[in-house]
């Protein structure tokens, strides 16, 4: 039977005609709170409109939360003030709660109510909502802990796990694209500064006779120092003791050897010539200075002839030379060319550890864990890794959510914190 004529009167089919009139109703209609709540749609549409990440964003120094006593507070302001149009006392209330938003009313028994959202709204839903799940995330806590946390600051129960879903859903969606903006961003610096030095920067596949050269971890090649000295100071008797090779001693010429290194990244020769001289500094009397090597960005003594006030200056008590002669094979060891070349570049291997110990704390081991919550926590651990702090502002603008002074100056400081100067 053809359904051309099944609804006569009417265009369409039965099969067509119903359907698609229902679906235009559905489209054009607000979502209800509840929909609001893990509606994805517009947090995709601005995550594909990120196509580099700015350090720039609008602060609000406007905007904060505070944690009040809803009836102590509002019930003390109902007892001084009025309603503006009639003169009648006007009394607070709480409607349509969701999570933790809800909207105050202010009631008078002659006028019509007047209602203000606890938080700002985000096409209907409560940005409060979508800010302390964001901010639980990124210490690691899930619904349970959210909901622990409200229970015992005496909040209203937070929102159910499938809001919750959808609202983690919605900042993976988020971060995702911050980290795809991070990492093209970082590849294109990436490929400037190649340029510069000369290198070329197309990616070439290399095989047959290709030498495969270790890089080794300065922490490691650092430690290897130290085991070395405290080795030394084991097997020859003599070297221990006041004045000699002692574990402070050993501890600074370890940290210095290591400086070197670092402070030389790119330069195997200035390598070489500053781990020979922080030995030298450490040998140096006022009788007889031995900075030749030394760099005034570090050297006392060079920063004295330098402000000619070397007539004032006195060297610490220097390193005694049968301490120089015991330990000077082993700095013609570890100062060999072969050595020092695969120390080039500064690589090391905290990285690699500090990047999966970040991953864990955002999605802890003690706690199981769905694939979202895993990708979000791998995202949110590169986002941070790479740029720090500050990309979590830029995964909260996607999701429409204010920036305050608070988390902005938090974030800056952070992340200043985070980079301290070797030197």
């Amino acid at each position: 039977m053809s359904d051309t004529n099944i609804y006569l009167g009417k265009e369409g089919t039965k099969n067509s005609y119903p359907t698609r009139c229902r679906s235009s109703v559905l489209s054009r209609r607000l979502l209800n709170g509840y929909e609001a709540e893990g509606n994805t749609e517009a947090v995709s549409a601005s995550a594909k409109k990120l196509k580099v990440c700015s350090d720039d964003f609008d602060v609000n120094y406007g905007f904060g939360y505070r944690i009040i006593n809803f009836i102590a507070v509002f019930s003390t302001i109902a007892q001084h003030v009025k309603c503006k149009k009639c003169d009648s006392n006007i009394s607070f209330q709480e409607r349509s709660p969701r999570g933790l938003g809800f909207k105050i009313v202010i009631a008078c028994p002659n006028c019509p109510d007047v209602e203000i959202p606890s938080s700002k709204l985000i096409q209907n839903a409560y940005e409060i909502n979508r800010r302390i799940v964001l901010a639980m995330r990124l210490l690691g806590i899930g619904l349970t802990g959210i909901t622990k946390f409200c229970a015992f600051m005496e909040l209203p129960r937070p929102i159910f796990q499938s809001f919750y879903d959808n609202i983690v859903n919605m900042i993976s969606i988020a971060a995702k694209s911050v980290r795809d903006a991070n990492i093209k961003k970082e590849a294109q610096e990436e490929k400037e500064e190649s340029e510069e030095i000369g290198q070329s920067e197309e990616i070439i596949v290399s095989g047959g006779n290709f030498e495969v050269q270790k890089n080794e971890c300065i922490h490691d090649v650092q430690k290897i120092m130290s085991t070395r000295l405290r080795n030394l100071k084991k097997t020859v008797k003599g070297l221990g003791g006041k004045g000699k090779l002692t574990a402070k001693l050993i501890n600074q010429l370890t940290v210095y050897y290591g400086l070197a290194i670092r402070r030389n990244a790119n330069s195997l020769e200035n390598m070489k010539k500053e781990i020979w001289a922080t030995l030298f500094h450490k040998l140096s009397t006022d009788e007889n200075p031995q900075h030749q090597k030394c760099s005034d960005t570090w050297c006392d003594w060079k920063k004295a002839e330098s402000a000619d006030t070397l007539d004032t200056y006195y060297h610490r008590p220097a390193l005694s030379k049968v301490v120089f002669d015991a330990i000077k094979p082993i700095y013609e060891d570890l100062s060999r060319d072969e050595f020092l070349n695969r120390c080039l570049g500064g690589y090391t291997q905290n990285s690699n550890k500090s990047f999966n110990a970040t991953v864990s704390k955002l999605a802890p081991e003690s706690y199981s864990s769905g694939e979202t919550v895993l990708d979000l926590a791998t995202d949110l651990a590169v986002c941070n890794f790479n740029n720090g702090l500050t990309s979590i502002l830029q995964i909260m603008k996607i999701l429409e959510m204010d920036i305050g002074i608070q988390s902005y100056n938090f974030c800056l400081e952070a992340d200043a914190m985070r980079t301290p100067s070797i030197f």
